[in-house]
């Protein structure tokens, strides 16, 4: 009986601790399935008229097969909304963007490329 409830606290903590943090960051994962390294990726808020200076890289880049977790410091709004613009910009000119709400959708895969794959 002792070991069932534990076990069901524990279940009841995993479970609450899910719920009390989603949707509360804008962080999103970037799944590069394109043909060319990602070496920028800016954000802004669907209001704003340009992308924010900040590249969520830094100093790194995404090969190829690869994806990486990026927070641009954002948390949901009142509405539990993390709407945002996003472009990826390609070591090759590749941009890709989109438009979308990272805490329904917590991932964004780019295809294509400008790069050819070489056999």
């Amino acid at each position: 009986m002792k070991k069932f409830i534990i076990s069901m606290v524990a279940g009841v903590a995993i479970l609450t601790s899910g719920i009390v943090n989603a949707g509360t960051r804008a962080a999103f994962r970037v799944i590069n399935e394109s043909s060319e390294t990602v070496v920028r990726i800016h954000v802004a808020p669907p209001s704003a008229s340009r992308y924010g200076s900040t590249d969520l890289l830094g100093r790194s880049s995404l090969t190829p097969g690869y994806n990486i977790m990026v927070d641009p410091g954002l948390t949901a709004d009142s509405n539990n909304e993390c709407i945002l613009d996003v472009i990826a910009i390609g070591a090759e000119g590749s941009k890709w963007e989109k438009r979308f709400d990272v805490c329904v959708e917590p991932s964004w895969t780019l295809i294509g490329g400008k790069r050819k794959t070489i056999q």
